[in-house]
């Protein structure tokens, strides 16, 4: 119900990792209890954005997580790919 645009300090947070802790388990666990629910609408707040638990390795390892989670993402990529 919400947009919020977040722009990190890209010296100490790649928003592309940013990104993929918050589609994570853990990032959709934090939203979803922290969301305000009405009928069939959860909303949150810019509060609660900048709350968000967050795990901060170094951009260095950051980016190797990155290019990790894209590698493994590629093989399924391709096995989907393949079975279409």
């Amino acid at each position: 119900n919400h947009i919020f645009a977040v722009r990190p300090d890209q010296k100490r947070l790649l928003p592309e990792f940013l990104a993929l802790v918050s589609e994570s388990r853990h990032g959709r666990s934090y939203f979803e209890v922290t969301a305000k629910k009405t009928t069939n609408l959860a909303a949150t707040n810019s509060t609660k954005v900048r709350e968000f638990p967050l795990f901060l390795p170094s951009v260095f390892d950051q980016a190797l997580i990155l290019k990790e989670v894209d590698e493994k993402a590629a093989v399924i990529r391709e096995a989907l790919a393949q079975a279409e």
